[in-house]
């Protein structure tokens, strides 16, 4: 019985810990090259920047903007077994009704005037933007605030959250 007792503590102690160190021993993604600031805070139309946030010992990165008309974006990049980034939007102005055609409209029309830095090709901005054409003359429909993006092998979605902010993600496991 001791025994018994012994093996379930050690086994939870294991698996209580063992992510951590499996994310760590295990990343397949080089930060170097995934980690990469996009948001160009000198823009004219920022009004204020956040200082960035490197996290999970450089494996992800957090940029925020300001714009002058409002609006909040919050860019989030890296990963370890995934690769994954995202624009969030916050303090949308006019965002709803939230039919397919509307917020298609929107979100990539809030893609296309995000800031980017000089000089970078913007791939994971382009990606999604392809992803929210294709999107227009797909079968895909909201389904619990969520637009599916076609995407190719990685899952891109489109989320609304309420009352005046979109998510924009793009997600691949390596």
């Amino acid at each position: 019985m001791k025994l018994n007792i012994m093996v379930v503590a050690l086994l939870c102690f294991y698996l209580l810990t063992s992510p951590v160190r499996a994310e760590d021993s295990g990343c397949i993604l080089p930060k170097e090259t995934a980690v990469i600031p996009l948001l160009d805070a000198k823009s004219l139309e920022v009004k204020e920047v956040f200082p960035p946030k490197k996290y999970l010992e450089g494996k992800r990165l957090t940029e925020s903007l300001l714009m002058k008309d409002g609006t909040k974006i919050i860019y989030e990049v890296g990963g370890c077994a995934h690769y994954s980034f995202s624009f969030t939007y916050e303090n949308i102005k006019g965002l709803f009704p939230t039919n397919k055609k509307t917020v298609l409209e929107k979100a990539l029309g809030l893609l296309q005037k995000t800031p980017i830095l000089k000089g970078s090709n913007a791939p994971n901005k382009n990606i999604l933007e392809r992803a929210l054409i294709r999107a227009q003359t797909s079968d895909h429909k909201i389904e619990n605030k969520i637009l599916s993006l076609p995407c190719g092998d990685a899952i891109c979605a489109l989320e609304i959250k309420e009352p005046s902010a979109l998510i924009i993600s793009y997600d691949f496991a390596l």
